[in-house]
């Protein structure tokens, strides 16, 4: 037998802008900590998800990806305490009564697994206030095959400022029958365009960046830029 519960309701976000943590329940959406925090700084953001509607709660305990990960890591990177109920209804309100070990295991092991979250205690990051986002498309015809493989050897080296993403989809040919692929190269940047072009000269000319593709925009902003 198993439940499934509904943590819709848990979504109370407190924002100690003194310590630059807050208290996430975890029935709230990544969007309402996103707006949360901007509301209070524009300098402060956090590393996690792109979609905004997704819950914190799950997000968190499933490691945490997003388009700051590879200047700031995943979000368990910045975990830093937990409230938890166990299958007893036990309440452990910190890390220390629920011990390490059980610490570290719902920072990625699903939270599920263990009990349930209630809520996290996370630590803010410093963020640009400006920062740059674009997007490019490409098709087979135009080259995409051959940027996804430079793609792929320029991420991993690349500056940690820049995070590019791949969307890659199926599209209908117009001038024949059959189908092609379309990539879509999407970017963020931690800074202004007059940087990011210089090291996408640099490091991935292939890609043909220019100063018309990028949008200067808050961190907030390129929340809802995916």
């Amino acid at each position: 037998p198993f439940v499934i519960l509904d943590m819709f309701n848990f979504n109370e976000i407190n924002i100690n802008m003194t310590d630059e943590t807050v208290w996430v329940q975890a029935g709230a959406s990544l969007g309402e900590l996103y707006y949360n925090i901007a509301s209070k700084s524009k300098v402060h953001a956090f590393p996690a998800g792109v979609c905004p509607k997704v819950g914190a709660g799950g997000h968190f305990s499933g490691g945490g990806f997003g388009n700051l990960m590879r200047k700031h890591g995943l979000s368990i990177d910045h975990i830093i305490d937990a409230q938890i109920m166990d299958a007893n209804g036990k309440v452990y309100r910190d890390r220390r009564s629920m011990g390490e070990d059980v610490f570290w295991a719902i920072r990625g092991g699903g939270g599920g697994s263990y009990g349930v979250i209630l809520s996290w205690r996370i630590k803010l990051i410093r963020v640009p206030e400006k920062v740059t986002v674009f997007k490019l498309e490409r098709t087979v015809r135009e080259g995409a095959v051959d940027l996804v493989w430079k793609w792929q050897q320029v991420a991993p080296v690349i500056d940690r400022d820049l995070f590019i993403r791949l969307e890659i989809k199926p599209i209908n040919r117009k001038l024949s029958k059959g189908k092609t692929i379309k990539v879509s190269f999407i970017g963020m940047f931690l800074g202004l365009p007059e940087r990011l072009l210089n090291i996408t000269n640099q490091s991935f000319p292939e890609l043909h960046l220019t100063k018309s593709d990028c949008r200067v925009k808050k961190w907030i902003e390129s929340a809802v830029f995916w």
